[in-house]
Order: structure tokens, then sequence, then C-alpha cells
């Protein structure tokens, strides 16, 4: 009688394992949040080097400042942000993600980053890759910048 529970085990294990699969997509895939691609407009010419960079869209102010030791990075919401991170991409290649460090209303994000480190890259121009997350909704946007 044990040898027949064990055939009906064995026989039934595989569809179980792929059935609890299928489930499990079905919900991570559902309770991921949504993503909203974000396009950021230039406020006059991007140059890291000699100067600031302004971007914006809507509720959302995007300022890079440059001095010669750090790039300033400052994000402006008019909404609260659950939380904020940029990368910077070279010919398609990516560098390490920064996480944008928050201030106490949840609308101010800011981010330092290295010059030396900005102008070792390259002299080639860049983009950054940014994302925002705000009331489960991702944010997300690419901006040119010329070194």
């Amino acid at each position: 009688m044990n040898r027949k529970h064990i055939y009906i085990a064995m026989a039934i294990a595989p569809f179980l394992a792929a059935g609890s699969y299928v489930a499990t997509g079905f919900y991570v895939d559902k309770d991921a949040p949504p993503k909203a691609l974000v396009q950021l407009e230039r406020q006059g010419k991007c140059h890291l080097s000699s100067g600031d960079c302004h971007f914006y869209k809507h509720q959302l102010t995007l300022d890079l400042a440059s001095d010669p030791h750090l790039t300033h990075v400052n994000l402006v919401s008019s909404h609260h942000l659950q939380g904020a991170t940029f990368t910077i991409v070279v010919q398609g290649r990516e560098s390490q993600r920064y996480i944008m460090q928050r201030h106490p209303d949840l609308m101010h994000w800011q981010a330092d980053i290295s010059s030396l480190h900005l102008s070792e890259k390259t002299t080639l121009p860049m983009t950054l890759r940014f994302s925002a997350l705000q009331a489960g909704v991702y944010y997300l946007s690419e901006v040119s910048i010329l070194p």
C-alpha cells in the first residue's frame, strides 16, 4: 500500500511543480509597479564642464551643477517620491548606479559625483538614465549631457 502512494506522488509532483511555477510568475508580475516614461526637456545647452544643466517636465526638475571637484545632481518634485536613482551611460555602457539622498520633505533629492570620476570616463557625450518611484509607479527618463 505504501508503494502505491509513492507512485501516485511521483506522478503528480511534476504537475504540481509546473502549476506552482506558473502561478508564482502570474502573481509576481501582477504586483510589479508599473513604469512610465517621462521625457525631460532641456533648458538651454548642457555642457557639464562649463556650467549647469537644467531639465524639467511638469512638476519634475533635474539640475546638474559642476565645480572643479564635484558634480551635484539635484532633483526637485512637487510630489513626494519614494526613491530616486541614476546611472551614467557612455557608448551604451552603464556605470555604477547612484542612489540619490532624500531631504526630509521627500521632494528634494541630491547626489554628488566626483568631477574627476566623470572626466576620467570620456570626452564623448554621456546619457544620464534616471528613475524615480512615486506612488508605486516608476518614472524613467534619459537626458544627454556633453562633457
